[in-house]
């Protein structure tokens, strides 16, 4: 029984060796490389907020997460998965970001028109004889600017949460660095 324990035990051991190599198995020299190419990623709550006093009325709160590369370098969310082979959600980050970013600007473009054309005024002169003009004032583009400025506040909100948006959740790309991490370690060992 005891050298069953013992056999079992060493051969735990072994495998851990070759399998579950660490940072502290590298001398200084590797392990300055490692921190240097390293991955980490961090979990973040953003708010998207930011737009105005009424946006702080329908701010919501994203839980996402940011990747970095080396000891302080942060990089983006597509090049995280470039970089780790992940290239298909590398394309997807890409897609959803630029169809946040042509929502974010089309509702800017809608908001600022809208606003502006809610507030033309249009004046029309009555003669009402005698040398006596009567100006009156309308506004006939309110209610058209009106939607307009609210259809672009839609807009840039929905693609503000589009861009906020994970395609992974936290723990999915936490893993995918703890892996990459784990062979970069293999890979300065070797060399």
């Amino acid at each position: 029984m005891r050298k069953s324990v013992n056999l079992l035990v060493s051969t735990l051991l072994i495998m851990a060796n070759l399998f579950g190599q660490s940072a502290d198995s590298l001398s200084s020299e590797q392990k300055k490389e490692y921190n240097r190419k390293k991955l980490t990623v961090e979990k973040v709550t953003e708010t998207s907020g930011g737009m105005g006093w009424y946006w702080g009325l329908f701010a919501k709160r994203v839980d996402t997460w940011r990747a970095f590369k080396g000891l302080d370098t942060q990089i983006d969310v597509d090049e995280f998965f470039r970089i780790t082979g992940y290239d298909q959600e590398a394309e997807k980050v890409r897609v959803n970001k630029e169809a946040a970013s042509t929502r974010i600007t089309a509702g800017i473009v809608l908001y600022s028109a809208g606003l502006i054309a809610s507030i033309i005024p249009k004046t029309e002169t009555t003669d009402l004889g005698y040398g006596i003009t009567y100006d009156e004032v309308s506004y006939p583009y309110l209610l058209p600017g009106t939607i307009a400025w609210i259809g672009g506040i839609y807009l840039w909100y929905d693609g503000t949460l589009k861009k906020l948006k994970p395609v992974a959740p936290y723990q999915s790309a936490a893993d995918i660095a703890a892996e990459y991490n784990k062979h970069l370690i293999e890979s300065i060992i070797k060399e």
